[in-house]
């Protein structure tokens, strides 16, 4: 596994199976969350998941963005679960698989 900030995608070996994203992209510019999911999109495989929460509260004078609306902008992604968590109020987790175009 391989953690790593937008500045340093283009150094983590290609391809890869799971794309995963926890506690941060809601509170990430949202040109740094469409960057991080194109990249995703052009480079794994397999599945994005996704446990973030969805409070779309004022982050740094902006509302906060969910995952869900960055992911269908982006496109190329199916949904194929969405589950509230049971363990985090107010988060959600998901799975997307990434459609090969």
């Amino acid at each position: 596994m391989t953690i790593a900030r937008n500045s340093a995608l283009g150094m983590i070996n290609a391809p890869y199976d799971v794309l995963l994203n926890k506690d941060s992209m809601p509170e990430m510019p949202k040109h740094a969350v469409l960057e991080y999911l194109r990249w995703g999109r052009s480079t794994c495989r397999g599945i994005f998941f996704s446990c973030n929460q969805e409070s779309k509260a004022a982050f740094r004078g902006q509302p906060q963005g969910l995952v869900p609306e960055a992911v269908e902008e982006v496109g190329g992604f199916s949904r194929l679960r969405r589950d509230e968590s049971w363990v985090r109020p107010g988060y959600v987790e998901e799975i997307y698989a990434n459609v090969p175009p």
